[in-house]
């Protein structure tokens, strides 16, 4: 039994130190140095001294049921308060955007086309998923209440009741991101159609003020068109945040799983599935790294324009962000292998035309030919960069050098 548990053990450990890393440099709910690893010691405590006696077993059978469920439970809250700062930052950008367009020369270039024009109102009119607009100080006041009440709680039904209250401030606060990314997007899109129109006689704000009657009369179409541009955008949006979502339940999924079989006395591998237990490093370590890490990640770190759709292909998207490490991790670019170091090579060192990348290679190596990989020291490089994003990965996502 000992040997069972601790193969259940590493796995449980893996996401309860992730989880609890990612909250270390919080402003909410920030933990302080004792807690940072207290949820890691209670598991093991809870289970140490599992002896082969069936009551025993029992007891701690259930016992470490329930700091899984709790871990579910955080898992879902730290990437509910992750969506809150993206909509805390999108919410700003679109605010500080619209501005801009209002009285700068792109703006003028909106005010002197019709069709631009009406598109801008009708994006800036369009009303928000929730009334009142949400403000994010409120949701995280109310995530530090769910957190509160995990740490309080003693049985499985009191972490259930938690999330089933976090699910609907989750979903609110998704989808009130999704809606001010999608926005954005668009007015991005509109300045940029706009480049290539004359600029009219006003300023945007004083056109619209000029001309409200009108406009109003002639938006209808427009506006419609417009909510449905954004419908597209934001469910893509949440597409993206359901698969993140659905990567980090398939870990608790996978770990509910195997507490079944050690329930019903069943042989247990050794360790969780690789992939979905990352190598457990310290922040000290990853701190210590830093300098090595943005010097020689620079290729993937800057944001730009593209990311891996596949190992050898890159896609255009509206939004400037650093590499996706996810999307990293799906097309191969992080195995320690031949293959996966062409993969990387391709998608971080490529600088054609056709591939669009826009962003810097620092020392990361240039992608010219495959052959590449026959010189000593770019394969050396490849292999020290592959290393910094497969140990520090995630702790880079957390820190926003890479996307996740």
């Amino acid at each position: 039994m000992g040997a069972l548990f601790a193969a259940l053990v590493f796995g449980v450990t893996a996401v309860a130190f992730k989880m609890h890393r990612h909250e270390q440099n919080q402003e909410i709910a920030k933990p302080s140095s004792d807690d940072s690893t207290g949820l890691l010691d209670n598991i093991k405590k809870k289970i140490s001294g599992t002896t082969t006696s069936s009551d025993e077993s029992t007891a701690d059978l259930s016992k470490l049921d329930f700091e899984l469920q709790r871990i579910a439970l955080e898992i879902e809250f730290a990437q509910t308060k992750q969506s809150v700062h993206h909509f805390e930052s999108a919410q700003a950008d679109w605010s500080e955007l619209v501005g801009a367009t209002l009285s700068d020369s792109v703006g003028k270039r909106i005010a002197g086309n019709e069709g631009l024009l009406l598109q801008f109102l009708a994006l800036r009119q369009m009303p928000a998923p929730s009334k009142p607009e949400p403000v994010a100080r409120d949701i995280l006041a109310r995530l530090n209440e769910i957190q509160n009440g995990a740490n309080d709680a003693t049985n499985i039904s009191a972490i259930n009741r938690l999330r089933a209250a976090l699910a609907e401030t989750k979903q609110f606060t998704f989808v009130s991101f999704a809606f001010h990314q999608a926005r954005l997007n668009q007015l991005q899109r509109i300045r940029e159609a706009a480049v290539s129109h004359p600029e009219g006689e006003f300023e945007l704000h004083a056109t619209i003020s000029l001309r409200a009657a009108a406009l109003t009369n002639e938006l209808t179409s427009v506006a419609e068109k417009a909510a449905r541009d954004v419908q597209a955008s934001i469910d893509e949006e949440l597409r993206q945040l359901s698969k993140q979502r659905d990567e980090a339940a398939d870990v608790v999924a996978k770990l509910n799983s195997q507490l079944a079989r050690l329930a019903r006395r069943e042989r247990l591998d050794s360790q969780v599935e690789s992939e979905n237990t990352e190598q457990l490093v310290s922040r000290d370590d990853y701190n210590r790294e830093l300098e090595s890490i943005r010097t020689d990640l620079v290729a993937f770190t800057t944001p730009g324009y593209v990311q891996p759709e596949s190992a050898d292909k890159l896609v255009y998207h509206n939004t400037k962000r650093p590499f996706s490490y996810t999307a990293l991790k799906r097309i191969g670019a992080l195995e320690d292998s031949e293959t996966g170091l062409a993969i990387l090579l391709r998608v971080g060192g490529s600088k054609t035309a056709t591939q669009q990348n826009d962003r810097p290679l620092g020392s990361f190596p240039r992608m010219n030919s495959i052959s590449e990989l026959r010189k000593p020291n770019v394969v050396a490089r490849l292999k020290e960069a592959q290393r910094l994003l497969r140990q520090y990965g995630q702790l880079m996502v957390e820190d926003g050098l890479l996307s996740p």
